[in-house]
This record gives C-alpha cells, structure tokens and sequence, in this order.
C-alpha cells in the first residue's frame, strides 16, 4: 500500500480523505451502519493499510483515534449514521489519491456492515494486538454482566450469577500488562465489593434501593475506571503520540482520585442500606471458595471485608 508521510495530510485532512473515499464506496443502505465509533474506527484501520502516522491506539472500546473522533463529532452526534455528509469537494489534492483512498476503505468495507456483535468480535478478536485480545474479550464480558445484572433488577426478573466469580478471574487475569499499581487497587476493591454484593443477592434477593445504587457503582467504572485499565497508554503511536499519551495520563490521574472518592460514597451508602452481604454469609462463602484463590485475592477480600466489618481482625 501507500506509504503516507506527515506531511502528505494534517489528521483532520486525512480523516476528511477518509469520510470522502467511504462516501464514494457504502451505498445509502450501508451508510446506515456508520456512526461516529464505527467512522472513527474506519479512518484508524485506513490509516494502518495506508501508512500513514495518524495518532491512535487501543482503547476502552477498540481501535481509537482522538483527533479524528472529534472530527467526526463536530458534524455528527453519537447517535447519528452516516447517511448525510459534510461538504468533502476539496478533500483531494491530488485526484490519483483519491482510488488510493477508495481502495483502502473498500478493502474494510465488508466488516463495517456487520451487525453490532460481529463487528466487536472483529475488532476485538481479530484485529486487537494478540497481548490484549484477553483484555477485550474478558473486560467486555465482565462490563457486560454489571450490566445485566442492573437490567434484571431493574425489570425484577431472576438473577443467575453461579459463573460470576469466574468471570471476575478470567477478567483480572487478562490484565497483566498493567502497570499502574493504583488502577489495579481500585479494580481489586471494585470487583470485591460487586461480589459482596452479589452474594447478598444470592442470599437474600434484591430490595427497591439497589437499582440506583447499581445504577451509580457502573458509572463510576465506566467512566472513571475503565479507561485506566485499557491498553491506550502503552499502544498509542502516530505524529502525536506523545501528547496524547502525556494527556491521557493526567487525565487517568485525576480520574482515579475521582473514583475512589465516589466509591468510597457509594461504600457508606451500601452499608447504611444493607446492600451487601452480613458478615455470617460471607464467612460462609468464603470458606467454601478461598482454597481455589490466590494470594492477591484473599488479601483485597480480606482487606474489604475487614472494612465492611469496622475495623476488626479477620483471618482466612
């Protein structure tokens, strides 16, 4: 393919090259499938046929190129398709660029009209760099089951979470590349304190103040949380990485001051209405499964339970 330098195209004008080939290739009906992540997603997977250092890593979601999102952003909202587009007339210096660019984005062509599941299955699985394919398929199994788990109590409907200490492993597992020792801390307390709550709901179902509380303690990862965990930091590359990353990085800082502020609410919250498990069915619970643990879990189980109990000993 063609290897584009810097100063073939600014990141706006390659994203632009991008919107205009795609606009050439996706019929009316295909356009329906484009909206702003997918678009997003399409401009960073030409930028990799093509060569070109558009700055972009992996992030929460996938494959994730900042300038070009908020390109895309500024004449498209989040819940729009592509189906109108900007004026792109101009887009073209060179008018030989332009199969180039139709040829790269016909190439993708066929993965971006997939339903929403096939689609994630490609990026994640396929496309993702091998380290972090765990990541992706563990992380979203993980998010996603917090979020059934908020949906069935929400509709009041029956809860089955036997597979939910599993996920959790397989989640905290995929995540050995990170490197941040506080992100890791959080993720630790965050998935013991879903799993005190879970074992109160297996134990005794769920009450009327647990929905906004669920509501809370997801968007707080979602937000907060999530973002620290993904590879981003370690795969950004392109013209301005080093920005980005030095960004990213204040940001991520920041975030996490903010989670562990608003856990720590939701913790005083959670005690106060009896959300979570009572110190005889954890002690129960936990002699049936710590045998299988590892040292690490124990001790952040210990450490929350200890917290959950006021301060007195605990032994396991």
């Amino acid at each position: 393919m063609l290897d584009l330098k810097e100063e073939d195209f600014t990141e706006i004008e390659f994203t632009h090259a991008v919107l205009a080939a795609a606009s050439d290739v996706f019929t009316a009906q295909e356009k329906k499938y484009l909206g702003q992540t997918r678009l997003m997603k399409l401009v960073a997977f030409t930028a990799d046929l093509l060569e070109f250092p558009l700055t972009r890593g992996w992030y929460r979601y996938g494959y994730f190129a900042p300038t070009s999102n908020q390109c895309i952003s500024d004449f498209l909202n989040y819940y729009q398709t592509f189906e109108r587009f900007p004026d792109l007339q101009n887009t073209w210096r060179d008018d030989s660029m332009r199969n180039v660019f139709r040829d790269a984005v016909k190439s993708l062509k066929q993965y971006f009209i997939l339903n929403n599941n096939d689609f994630d299955t490609w990026v994640h699985e396929e496309m993702a760099p091998p380290l972090y394919k765990a990541y992706y398929r563990y992380e979203t199994l993980f998010y996603n089951t917090l979020i059934h788990i908020r949906k069935a109590i929400s509709s009041k409907q029956p809860l089955e979470l036997s597979d939910f200490n599993s996920i959790v492993t397989d989640f905290e597992h995929s995540l050995e590349y990170v490197e941040d020792p506080k992100a890791l801390e959080l993720l630790f307390d965050y998935v013991d304190f879903w799993e005190l709550l879970v074992l109160r709901i297996q134990k005794r179902g769920v009450t009327s103040k647990m929905e906004p509380f669920v509501t809370s303690l997801i968007r707080i990862y979602h937000e907060f949380l999530r973002p620290a965990l993904s590879p981003y930091e370690k795969t950004l590359h392109g013209m301005n990485a080093e920005q980005e990353r030095e960004a990213f990085k204040r940001k991520m800082k920041a975030d996490l001051r903010q989670f562990e502020d608003e856990m720590k609410f939701l913790e005083d919250m959670a005690r106060s209405s009896s959300l979570l498990a009572t110190p005889d069915e954890i002690r129960e619970e936990l002699g049936q499964r710590t045998a299988d643990w590892g040292e690490n879990k124990r001790k952040n189980f210990r450490k929350i339970l200890t917290e959950y109990m006021g301060g007195s000993s605990w032994q396991t």
